[in-house]
C-alpha cells in the first residue's frame, strides 16, 4: 500500500522497556512480536512472557507471531 513504511530495528538492554521506548519515540501503529514455541501456552499464563507484556501495556496495535 502507498505510503506505508515499515523498519527492522535492533537494540541492546532489557526487551520490555526498549520495545516500549521505541513505541512512544517513533509513534508505531503496529508491533510485530515473536514468542518463543518452546513453552506451552498454559505455562506463559502463569509465567508471563515479554510479547505478552507488550501486548498488555503498549498503545499501538500488537501482532504475536510463533
Amino acid at each position: 500500500m502507498a505510503g506505508q513504511v515499515s523498519e527492522l530495528v535492533a537494540v541492546h538492554g532489557e526487551p520490555l522497556p526498549q520495545i516500549l521506548e521505541l513505541e512512544k519515540t517513533r509513534r508505531c501503529d503496529l508491533i510485530i512480536i515473536g514468542r518463543r514455541g518452546t513453552v506451552p501456552l498454559l505455562e506463559q499464563v502463569f509465567l508471563g512472557s515479554v510479547a505478552k507484556q507488550v501486548l498488555a501495556l503498549s498503545r499501538a496495535d500488537v501482532l504475536i507471531v510463533r
